[in-house]
């Protein structure tokens, strides 16, 4: 049950619990948890995770809450998982820990309050024995990086860099959303050489980035005069169905030579289709790159 809820799969994890209840063996807190931790990273299953916890009869524990709590923000019910945080705090009188935080802080940033998300970092570094988790440091590097605060968002990363070179047990693994505020980070700063560091990590590491990442990066080099780069990330979009928002197309235009004719027509093209897309709410929907975005490698 704890390998179906690190690859999120929700039905065989019930169904695991249905054949241990069977099977005459009794699940106790720690299983429960997985089984919903595993609803959770199953597409967000919030609703049949709490159902789950409500249902099991265990008690009230911070593994309990902290499973609740990440399966709401696995399902973006930012504001769920927050209230669930002030009941466990509030009315049963537990202290979350470092894992708890760490998804509250999640729910901050879905919230776009990150703000709140830095003072529950502020207040993680400060709790004796708490030791951030992967998540914790993902999240306060984007919340960083949404506040404006590149410098601190790349020191920050590069904490959590360390903390898994030294296979620490709170960070086993990087987060692929530490790599993306990182990178939103590196173009607030003018950092493009770092950032295409970071692309390379990224790629090495299987990440993919998401429309808003490649939008990120291909501004920053554009704005470092990596044309040649930033037409390298409009076209790999595009392969990946993914359309760049128009701020990014324009500056990849207007760091463009007037010899590339060509180019600069197929980007006019796809600021166009990313203007109707972004007016219609559905910038990242798949295969909205359309045609035009294909041409800019050719």
């Amino acid at each position: 049950i704890s390998a179906c809820a690190t690859g999120g799969q929700g039905d065989r994890a019930l169904a695991l619990l249905e054949a241990m209840v069977a099977a005459g063996v009794a699940p106790n807190a720690v299983t429960y948890c997985a089984t919903a931790t595993a609803l959770g990273n199953d597409g967000g299953r919030w609703e049949e995770a709490l159902e789950l916890l409500d249902a099991s009869g265990v008690g009230p524990s911070v593994g309990v809450y902290n499973a609740a709590i990440g399966a709401c923000v696995k399902g973006g019910q930012a504001d769920k998982a927050l209230q669930i945080l002030g009941l466990m705090r509030e009315e049963r009188g537990l202290e979350p820990d470092a894992s708890t935080l760490g998804a509250a802080m999640r729910a901050h940033e879905q919230l776009g309050c990150p703000e709140h998300a830095l003072s529950l970092w502020d207040e993680l570094v400060s709790a004796k024995g708490l030791v951030p988790t992967g998540q914790c440091y993902a999240a306060a590097v984007s919340a960083c990086a949404a506040r404006g605060q590149w410098q601190r968002a790349l020191a920050l990363f590069a904490q959590l860099q360390d903390a898994c070179k030294s296979h620490t047990a709170a960070v086993q693994r990087l987060d692929p959303q530490a790599y993306r505020g990182a990178i939103v980070a590196c173009e607030q700063g003018g950092q493009w050489q770092y950032l295409l560091v970071l692309l390379d990590d990224m790629d090495r590491h299987n990440m993919a980035l998401d429309a808003a990442t490649f939008s990120s990066a291909a501004r920053a080099c554009s704005r470092g005069g990596q044309v040649a780069s930033a037409l390298e990330l409009v076209a790999e979009a595009g392969r990946c169905g993914l359309r760049l928002d128009v701020s990014a197309y324009r500056a990849v235009l207007g760091a463009l030579p007037s010899s590339e004719v060509a180019k600069a027509r197929a980007l006019e093209r796809a600021i166009d289709e990313a203007a109707k897309g972004e007016r219609a709410e559905a910038s990242a929907r798949p295969g909205a790159g359309g045609t035009a975005v294909g041409e800019c490698a050719s």
